[in-house]
């Protein structure tokens, strides 16, 4: 045992020895390079060995700068896309590159580290990309030219069915379009196919031939109606919408493209309920149908959708569709529930000096909002209630002042209809929401103050029926003085509009007033409003044409 002992006892020694000398050269290179880089080491091509970490930090940071800006060159069929590491969100981590290089070769393994300082090491920079930018960026480019998915399709000339083949589609690859930019950022000129998807369709030549037979009798007109409202819809229609059921690999008809055409034809299957057309007679203290209302008709999209489907399946030609019939809102069943009963409020404006063409358009718009029924809580737009000012809807073309021109408008004299009904609210007690005064004293609205301008689609004069039941609005013209009603139920409550006080007066014609409306229970005052209005100077270049 001694022997052995002895035999072996040198050689220890020796390995003993030589570890310390290893350890201590070690030891001394590791401290020597506390704060620099081994040498022979790199960063794709870029040489920091031996550098302290300021010193490589400037050379990669200088580095970073031209490789940020330097022209990169992506091809793709033939074309070629000029770009850079900055146009495209991907950016180089100068801190976690130099990191990396720093430590490379300090490892636990003293003698694996000696080993590795008298090797050459390349590094790769480490970034970060935002692949949302860099698909906008590059997409903006290249997508135009990428081949787009398209599956087979059908087509329909002359009578005969057209298989159009199917191409299969190309994307952005954004996931290795930065790993493969970088990958040749120590190249000179950076170069390289764009990588990309590949995209298969779903529906190919061959599905479709392998349906043929089945296609030629789906292919042909199909008639679709409700009551005495036909509509033939073409095979050149329905061939748009037959596809292949990708779980079945069968024919089927797309429902949606079924709704989508259903959307384009419904205003020939529907209509709107219309309400009654109504008047209070104070004569008779009774309500009179003008205009009797109108049931109306409402496509069920699911429903009528379901069953072309099924019938074209079934080689059924002709479909009945469902559609619902809507009642008015208002009919004379529903008279005595509305509580119109009580005159609330009146309003009057004289439209007398006006032209032949300004007296139509206030007849077309006080007939247009006449005999409009709010119910309790509902706000009152005059200018939705009014709709579209045109030709087509019974106005003439008044001339008017506009910019430095004078030009033909529809609807002057309309805003004698938003005054009046303004005053027949506010006399009725009813919350205003919305009015505006008109940016000059118009003569036609006597005393300034209680005048009310509209134009589409602003300003507007709103109210709102705040009392519990419903409230009629009608209007009846005597010689050329316009009176606005407004008809429902008594709330115990009165309204007193006190005339308009002028605040400010100028020679110019500019002018500031206030008016005032008192609202009473009994003999209470509960509420005081003030409608304060600001006039300008009259202006001979601009005009509100519906005055």
């Amino acid at each position: 045992m001694k022997l052995f002992v002895q035999k072996f006892k040198l050689p220890l020694i020796i390995i003993s020895f030589i570890l310390l000398i290893l350890s201590t050269v070690f030891g001394v290179v590791a401290y020597s390079y506390r704060d620099s880089v081994y040498p022979r080491v790199s960063v794709q091509g870029l040489d920091i060995s031996s550098k302290n970490l300021k010193e490589a930090f400037d050379i990669l940071d200088k580095k970073n700068k031209n490789l940020s800006n330097k022209n990169i060159t992506l091809t793709y069929g033939g074309q070629e896309y000029i770009t850079t590491l900055e146009e495209l969100g991907i950016k180089l981590n100068i801190d976690d590159t130099l990191v990396q290089a720093y430590k490379i070769k300090r490892k636990s393994n003293i003698i694996t580290s000696l080993s590795h300082i008298l090797q050459d090491t390349d590094v790769n920079w480490i970034y970060t990309s935002d692949n949302e930018v860099l698909e906008s960026s590059l997409g903006a480019k290249v997508n135009p030219a990428l081949k787009t998915l398209a599956d087979a399709k059908l087509d329909y000339k002359d009578g005969v069915i057209i298989i159009i083949p199917e191409q299969a589609g190309e994307s952005l690859d954004v996931e290795n379009i930065a790993p493969a930019i970088t990958a040749k950022l120590k190249e000179e000129s950076i170069r390289l196919e764009i990588p990309l998807n590949k995209e298969l369709p779903a529906i190919t030549t061959a599905s479709w031939e392998s349906q043929k037979s089945d296609l030629d009798s789906m292919i042909r007109e199909h008639t679709i109606f409700f009551n005495d409202i036909n509509i033939k819809v073409p095979p050149e229609e329905i061939i748009t919408w037959i596809t292949i059921d990708q779980t079945t690999k069968e024919i089927d008809i797309s429902q949606d493209i079924i709704k989508e055409y259903l959307e384009s034809v419904q205003k020939t299957l529907t209509s709107q309920p219309v309400n009654a057309k109504l008047r209070f007679n104070p004569e008779l203290q009774q309500i009179e149908i003008l205009e009797p209302g109108k049931e109306g008709t409402k496509l069920m999209m699911e429903e009528s959708s379901k069953r072309i489907r099924n019938d074209i399946l079934s080689g059924i030609t002709k479909t009945e569709l469902f559609v619902a019939v809507t009642s008015p809102l208002i009919d004379e069943s529903q008279f005595d529930a509305l509580g119109l009963k009580t005159l609330l409020g009146k309003g009057e404006s004289n439209f007398r000096g006006s032209s032949k063409s300004r007296v139509r358009n206030i007849n077309v718009a006080a007939n247009k909002i006449s005999s409009t029924l709010l119910k309790p809580g509902e706000e009152f737009s005059f200018v939705n209630t009014l709709g579209k000012v045109d030709a087509r809807n019974g106005y003439l073309p008044e001339l008017v002042i506009k910019g430095n021109k004078t030009i033909p408008e529809y609807g002057g004299g309309i805003c004698q209809v938003s005054t009046t009904l303004f005053r027949a609210a506010l006399n009725a007690g009813l919350q205003i929401t919305e009015r505006r005064n008109h940016s000059y004293v118009v003569n036609y609205y006597g005393k300034p103050g209680l005048d009310a301008t509209i134009y589409l689609p602003k300003p507007d004069f709103r109210f709102q029926n705040d009392t519990n039941n419903h409230i009629l609005i009608q209007h009846y013209i005597v010689g050329t003085i316009l009176y606005y009603e407004i008809y429902g139920t008594s709330t115990g409550r009165t309204a007193k509009t006190i005339e308009p006080v002028v605040l400010e007066s100028s020679s110019d014609g500019s002018m500031k007033t206030v008016a005032y409306r008192e609202i009473y229970e009994g003999d209470v005052m509960i509420k005081r409003d003030a409608f304060y209005s600001t006039y300008r100077p009259p202006n001979k270049v601009t005009s509100n044409p519906l005055q």
